[in-house]
């Protein structure tokens, strides 16, 4: 339900809608890692979608603060 309404308001903006594609990648990264088998995947693998999840989080933290301030 999250990713089809975040779609939508995508969809219906005239701008670029940051915060909107920011939860769209972290819904992704985190289906990914639900999903993922750890017993068949390389520790690189699981070592990048980490650095992912991190960099994702702290651009949200940032976004957020940033946003809260205008």
């Amino acid at each position: 339900y999250e990713l089809i309404k975040s779609l939508l308001i995508i969809i219906n903006s005239h701008t670029i809608p940051s915060k909107t594609i920011l939860n769209i990648a972290i819904i992704a990264v985190a289906n990914k890692i639900i999903t993922l088998d750890i017993t068949h995947t390389e520790y690189t693998t699981v070592l990048a979608l980490a650095a992912l999840a991190l960099a994702l989080g702290a651009s949200n933290y940032f976004l957020k603060n940033d946003l809260e301030e205008k």
